[in-house]
């Protein structure tokens, strides 16, 4: 086997909250995060489905709790819950050409995956929204995170303002697919 092909079945897609990263395992132990190098050590925990995480040299203990979906999973870390999808690329490739082409179009509206304070919403009602494009910014876990819609169409509305807090499973955007 070739070694860029090797790669490539090392390479993950990670989606949370909207956000895409790229997550690939080298050979030699390393890991590139959206092409970044860290540093990242992990061993299972006493609890089944629970692992301790050092990331560059910060410790997290998450829950993984795998979801109906094989590539979906609910995440527990920093007394958090969030969904997230894992494809390997070439799945991850896949799922993109079809959507591209139409098929298995997904739904336009927008809810919370967890807890937050929207800081910025990034468009308005009525703008015209490419699939992938930057609609809320929303902190969580004292990170802040570009909520991006999954369709391309017209921004119907919102069900959040700036400022809001935010519970899992708020509707934060919808947006009708052209």
């Amino acid at each position: 086997m070739n070694n860029n092909n090797q790669h490539e079945q090392n390479s993950y897609r990670v989606e949370v909250n909207g956000n895409t990263y790229e997550v690939q395992f080298l050979d030699d132990g390393s890991v590139l995060f959206d092409g970044k190098p860290i540093t990242l050590d992990v061993s299972e925990n006493d609890t089944r489905d629970h692992y301790s995480l050092l990331i560059e040299q910060e410790s997290v203990i998450v829950g993984i709790e795998p979801l109906g979906d094989p590539s979906q999973y609910r995440v527990h870390a920093g007394g958090y819950d969030f969904e997230l999808s894992v494809l390997a690329s070439r799945e991850a490739f896949l799922q993109e050409y079809l959507r591209s082409a139409g098929v298995g179009k997904k739904e336009g509206r927008i809810k919370a995956t967890m807890p937050g304070l929207i800081r910025k919403l990034l468009v308005q009602p009525g703008d015209t929204v490419e699939a992938g494009q930057g609609i809320v910014i929303m902190e969580a876990m004292k990170m802040e995170n570009e909520i991006k819609t999954p369709v391309s169409g017209v921004l119907a509305d919102f069900g959040v303002s700036e400022g809001q807090a935010v519970d899992k499973g708020a509707f934060l955007f919808e947006v009708e697919a052209s």
